[in-house]
């Protein structure tokens, strides 16, 4: 299994501004706790996982090479929380 990462600075962004933390967001992938992995629209290079985070659904781009996942942040999305709600 390919080893998680992320700048130290986002975190405690992402934990500040929104109250994501991505040490839990990568237990939970590690976990297979993840809805699904989907492409990202505007940036062909990156995909994101998407799952349920404090129960709301929470979107965590990444990009990867050979060894690592690089998460590059972590929101909260009403319009993925609705194409979910739409395709259940």
């Amino acid at each position: 299994m390919k080893e998680f990462t992320y700048k130290q600075e986002k975190r405690e962004k992402v934990l500040k501004e929104r109250w994501i933390d991505l040490e839990i967001i990568i237990h939970m992938i590690k976990e297979w706790s993840y809805i699904w992995i989907r492409q990202v629209p505007s940036r062909p290079y990156q995909r994101m996982f998407i799952l349920v985070y404090e129960w709301y659904v929470c979107c965590v781009p990444f990009d990867e090479d050979d060894k690592y996942v690089y998460l590059r942040t972590a929101y909260y999305s009403r319009k993925m929380k609705k194409l979910l709600d739409n395709n259940i």
